[in-house]
């Protein structure tokens, strides 16, 4: 009998970028600014940058200066989807970690610190509009656990009442929400009333 194929799901590292004329300068600055000394000439190995064949993968495409993937930030004037947004940003095309940085950076501009007016009585208290490290926490969180796959990046949008975070993908094959709630709720219960 012959040798029996075994199917492997495409993915970032299996998948030939459709562009093959790649940079890293941004990442190289970007690695270099955390405290990350690598040769330019490692990233292949280090970051798993090329397919079986030689050719850039997915993933050096998002790591690249310029991805050709939109990540985008949207502000709404109202509640619901079908209200209109008012201001869209795209901090895409870039390397990965750069578009984090911006989404991150913008979410701190947006969060002016609002007035408390009630019970004052010399000096008013300001308070932000949300929880700047819940906020981070998501920001991150959804770039970290994004299916990559189809090149789609998490989307941002900003309603007058919430912020919606959608990161693509789905929970681990075996894992139900219940499940995941009940991870949530015995490790932390009080931030289980944040996510119900």
């Amino acid at each position: 009998m012959g040798e029996e194929t075994k199917y492997i799901a495409p993915n970032m590292v299996n998948t030939a970028s459709v562009n093959q004329d790649l940079s890293f300068l941004k990442l190289s600055v970007y690695l270099e600014v955390h405290g990350v000394k690598l040769p330019e000439d490692r990233y292949d190995e280090e970051f798993c940058l090329r397919t079986e064949d030689g050719r850039y993968n997915n993933l050096a495409r998002l790591l690249s200066d310029n991805s050709n993937i939109p990540v985008t930030f949207a502000m709404v004037n109202g509640t619901s989807e079908r209200d209109p947004a008012v201001i869209v940003r795209d901090f895409g095309d870039t390397c990965l970690f750069y578009a984090m940085d911006s989404v991150l950076d913008y979410g701190s501009v947006l969060n002016i610190p609002q007035a408390d007016e009630r019970d004052r009585i010399v000096t008013r208290k300001e308070i932000p509009l949300f929880d700047q490290k819940a906020f981070n926490a998501a920001v991150v969180n959804a770039f970290l656990h994004n299916d990559w796959a189809q090149l789609n990046a998490p989307v941002f949008t900003v309603y007058k009442d919430r912020i919606e975070i959608l990161s693509h993908g789905g929970l681990p094959e075996g894992q139900t929400q219940e499940g995941l709630f009940n991870i949530f709720a015995k490790k932390s219960p009080s931030s289980m009333n944040e996510f119900v």
